[in-house]
């Protein structure tokens, strides 16, 4: 009886018995410890800093006796040409700046 659909981002499916089956989501935001995160907000605050030519962001999983627990890791590409940031606490510097501490990866 519902006459209208709203676009969430979400990918689902009917099944059979009338229920929706959650297959995953059509954009690369994903969730952690509650908040909606959008990996290329993070990725384009990497491509900021100088001397990182190329960048990308994922959420990965790891499992422990209580559960398990998500976190953010950070992949670059250091540009040969220019003089580059070479310890982890100045790129991370540069991305808290510009970045609230949920979006700021867990290693890089």
């Amino acid at each position: 009886g519902y006459t209208r659909m709203y676009r969430t981002g979400d990918l689902v499916r009917y099944l059979p018995d009338g229920n929706i089956d959650f297959i995953g989501r059509n954009d690369d935001q994903v969730k952690i410890r509650g908040y909606r995160i959008e990996l290329g907000e993070i990725e384009h605050a990497l491509s900021k800093v100088p001397g990182i030519k190329q960048s990308v962001v994922i959420a990965k999983e790891r499992h422990t006796d209580t559960g398990t627990t998500k976190y953010l890791v950070g992949y670059y590409v250091l540009d040969s040409e220019t003089n580059t940031p070479s310890k982890e606490e100045d790129i991370l510097g540069h991305i808290t700046r510009e970045l609230p501490e949920y979006m700021i990866p867990a290693a890089l």
